[in-house]
């Protein structure tokens, strides 16, 4: 009897067992099919094998942040707080591992995003687990970059933060800006991703700025005209800093325009991307682009040109010098 027993019974536990794991495996696929999986596309993509990890052996550090597998270093950076040094733990990638880096990050939301629309509603918890192993590499190595580039968002926000705009605002919106540059950056087209990121930042960071004077000019209850007389020399540094603040708002708008060489080079011989603003040389930019030098002077010439005749345009005068 208690045999008999026995017998209805397990086939009755592998049969709750079995609905139990569909259910889940079903939820598992409608959270996946609800969710949004963008990525630049690239022609290799399509010609390579999902099982293929050619970056791999190009880059073991590669391997190990898309495993999980990277413990980053603090580095030692003097006059930094300790909230903001542990910010800039990971370190900044080499050239050559950047491109990698990007490329296998996009690879994998391309195979994420084919295999999930092979997926049927009958889809095995193997095959959806196939799909969010994907997703989840492509995120470490997402998080990975911007861990990389926090040191960048730093130094930008220092330049637009002073008594009127707080640096952790500047900050925070500095990173939402870093984070949206690394979703939208196009790996293939040959420039670093610095470059991109520093004009996403400023112009984000700059219409915050503009922002913030609008509100407080918008809620302003006048009690200050009651000490303009003792206030002049103030007022005259306010008016100086937010006319500042607004020609370099324009000079990025028209540097934007320039083509991705251009505007390296024009930001680095005028000082936009260093620490202290120090100019960078033509030997300097000309390796880093692998060009001569004298290419570099014949594409700064250019970049000025197309300045200078934009200036108007932006309400400032024609002349550019260096």
């Amino acid at each position: 009897m208690a045999t008999a027993t026995a017998q209805k019974t397990r086939p009755t536990a592998r049969l709750r067992a079995r609905t139990r794991s569909n259910r889940v495996s079903s939820e598992r696929l409608k959270t996946l099919r609800l969710r949004e999986i963008t990525f630049i596309p690239c022609q290799s993509f399509r010609l390579r094998h999902p099982a293929t990890v050619p970056e791999w052996t190009e880059s073991p550090h590669l391997k190990a942040v898309e495993l999980g597998e990277v413990t980053p270093k603090v580095p030692k950076l003097s006059g930094f707080p300790a909230h903001l040094m542990r910010m800039c733990e990971t370190p900044i990638l080499e050239v050559a591992d950047e491109r990698l880096f990007f490329r296998r990050m996009n690879y994998l939301k391309f195979r994420a995003h084919n295999l999930r629309d092979k997926l049927k509603s009958t889809a095995t918890s193997a095959e959806i687990g196939d799909v969010e192993a994907a997703i989840a590499a492509a995120e470490r190595i997402r998080n990975y970059i911007i861990q990389a580039n926090t040191r960048l968002v730093i130094s930008i926000a220092k330049k637009f933060s002073d008594a009127t705009n707080d640096f952790d605002e500047m900050l925070s919106q500095g990173i939402t800006s870093l984070m949206n540059s690394v979703e939208k950056f196009d790996f293939d087209r040959g420039f670093r991703f610095s470059t991109y990121a520093t004009t996403v930042i400023q112009r984000d960071l700059y219409r915050l700025v503009v922002k913030n004077r609008n509100q407080r000019t918008r809620f302003n209850t006048g009690a200050e005209e009651v000490f303009a007389g003792c206030a002049g020399d103030q007022a005259e540094e306010n008016r100086a800093a937010r006319n500042a603040t607004q020609t370099y708002g324009r000079l990025t708008e028209m540097i934007e325009r320039l083509d991705p060489r251009e505007m390296r080079i024009i930001r680095s011989r005028f000082g936009f991307d260093t620490e202290g603003g120090r100019k960078e040389t033509y030997t300097s930019l000309g390796k880093e682009l692998g060009i001569s030098k004298e290419r570099v002077r014949q594409l700064a010439e250019r970049a000025l040109a197309k300045l200078r005749k934009a200036a108007p345009e932006f309400g400032l005068a024609a002349r550019f010098d260096y």
